[in-house]
């Protein structure tokens, strides 16, 4: 029975193809043949197919519908999706486009124009899930000023930071006793923070993040809330500068129609629509008081993942997956500034922070959205 034969940017089971170099083509993408590479999502890299179609203008095998994938996954196979079939087709060759080029009057002219069209470069298609944005600042950047904890002397707070008044419940430089004093001050950090995070749902996020830096882990913090709150800032969003926005367009514009794919070439188009994009942050001035604006505010570090894309004729759809992280802690700017360092509660978290008595860690929070696009061609 007839096989199909495969073409570049074809599915396999578990990714897809990623080069083929016969000089037959169909339209801009040219079939596959022994030594050619299809990509596996659960592996990680790019394997070869185990071809076994034959044909009448190529000396090997081309790669055929169920051909193995030769990675480590046992069924890993190809889904061909072109007009060609191998040289067992009914009639004894392959799909009537193909048969043209037989013995005929245009026989002698078929192979100049299959060796010219075999010059034109194919991009692959961009394996998936792909990377296709990041910020400059680094993701678990434990390097940051802001997360500097432990670092600096009773001398150094009062003379170069001028914290001298810290506490309405207690002078800490005064009592022996650390970790009461400690206690003391994260209650009055407790109390304070309400004053910044009172109204919607929200509001309780401070306190449960004041109570991750109380327990000293400095490990990441995650909360269902703040996923959801990023979401609903992603959604509100419709701006012409929205990240969303550009990457519809970046598909709409870049997608290989034909192949049912994203080139690999274009990649970096991506970043470049998405550098000058409105990213999300906590920022407004409901932020001020529903407790985003002090537990996050602005972010650290973006990572944006384009995760999987369906072409279906003029239309697709796209799973596009956020992960944002903040710093929990302060530096010296922040409680230098004249307008933050007028209010106890920044004066109180630095102390937390930065005393090499107390020595609290500060912390990265992370935030995850999913969310998916839908877009047609542009005609």
């Amino acid at each position: 029975m007839a096989r199909m034969l495969a073409r570049l940017g074809n599915k396999t089971t578990q990714g897809y193809i990623v080069s083929a170099t016969t000089s037959v083509y169909e339209g801009d993408l040219p079939l596959a043949q022994f030594g050619d590479l299809a990509w596996c999502n659960v592996c990680r890299g790019s394997f070869q197919m185990a071809a076994t179609g034959t044909g009448w203008f190529e000396d090997g095998y081309f790669v055929a519908n169920g051909d193995r994938v030769m990675c480590g996954c046992p069924n890993h196979t190809v889904c061909a999706e072109s007009s060609f079939f191998d040289e067992s087709a009914d009639q004894g060759g392959f799909s009537s486009s193909f048969r043209e080029t037989e013995p005929s009057t245009t026989h002698q002219t078929e192979p100049t124009q299959y060796a010219q069209t075999a010059k034109k470069p194919v991009s692959p298609p961009l394996p998936l899930p792909a990377l296709i944005f990041e910020t400059q600042k680094k993701m678990d950047d434990y390097t940051a000023s802001d997360m500097k904890h432990g670092d600096l002397t009773a001398a150094q707070l009062r003379e170069q930071y001028h914290l001298t008044d810290i506490s309405s419940r207690c002078n800490p430089y005064q009592m022996a006793d650390r970790q009461a004093s400690a206690r003391i001050l994260f209650d009055e950090f407790r109390h304070l923070s309400d004053l910044y995070s009172f109204q919607g749902p929200y509001q309780g996020l401070m306190r449960k993040m004041i109570a991750h830096m109380q327990e000293n882990s400095g490990k990441p913090f995650s909360d269902p809330l703040l996923d959801r709150a990023m979401k609903e800032r992603i959604d509100e969003d419709t701006s012409e500068s929205s990240s969303i926005k550009r990457i519809r367009n970046t598909l709409q514009k870049f997608i290989s129609w034909e192949g049912k794919y994203y080139p690999l070439e274009k990649h970096s188009e991506f970043h470049a629509s998405i550098i000058d994009s409105i990213l999300p942050k906590f920022n407004n001035w409901a932020d001020r008081i529903n407790g985003l604006g002090i537990t996050v505010h602005g972010t650290a570090a973006t990572h944006i993942i384009l995760k999987s894309l369906d072409i279906n004729g003029d239309t697709f759809r796209a799973t596009i997956h956020y992960q944002i992280q903040d710093h929990f802690g302060l530096d010296d700017v922040d409680v230098q500034h004249p307008l933050y360092h007028q209010f106890r509660l920044f004066r109180i978290w630095f102390m937390l922070q930065r005393w090499e008595y107390y020595d609290y860690k500060p912390f990265i929070t992370e935030m995850n959205v999913t969310k998916t696009i839908e877009g047609h061609r542009d005609l």
